[in-house]
């Protein structure tokens, strides 16, 4: 049995960002077979591709992320944007955007202290502590990870199959 000896404060924090950094490593090692064409596959037109994904992501996380807590800077970080692509990059374009976002992401957890998890936040017009934000963007990256990862899948698997194409 493992025996934890930082104060629940830090402990959650070290496991936070540990999380923060498994769903990173998940969608990572998605990325890895991919070429520029896979992250904009899209089996229907209701269903976002990869990179409209990855820009939802890191749109959010440049939102949440930057001055974390500053109360009087209103955080949306599940703000749906529509699943059309905006512009074309390129695979290394992507990913460079989502390094960044994961990089200002891991600054900000790491410069949080024990007493700025019960600091209040205003996320999508409603008072929250900092902990209970970072539990949902966390859980909202969970989805949105799961999401890429079933997209590679189809990307990478079922191009030539019409999933979406009614049955005569």
């Amino acid at each position: 049995m493992k025996i934890i000896e930082a104060s629940p404060a830090k402990e959650f924090l070290r496991v936070i960002t540990e999380q923060f950094s498994h769903q990173k490593f998940l969608a990572d090692n998605t990325f890895l077979p991919l070429n520029n064409v896979d992250f904009y596959f899209q089996p229907s037109p209701h269903i976002p591709c990869i990179s409209v994904l990855i820009s939802q992501i890191t749109d959010s996380f440049s939102e949440f992320f930057v001055d974390l807590l500053a109360f009087e800077n209103e955080k949306n970080p599940y703000k749906k944007e529509s699943s059309t692509i905006k512009e074309f990059l390129s695979k290394e374009e992507l990913l460079e955007l989502w390094e960044d976002a994961f990089a200002l992401c891991n600054k900000t957890l790491n410069e949080l202290i024990e007493t700025d998890l019960t600091r209040l936040i205003l996320v999508n017009n409603e008072l929250c502590t900092v902990l209970e934000a970072l539990c949902k963007v966390l859980l909202h990256l969970s989805f949105e990870v799961s999401r890429i990862v079933i997209m590679a899948d189809w990307a990478l698997n079922h191009k030539s199959r019409d999933f979406f194409e009614e049955k005569k």
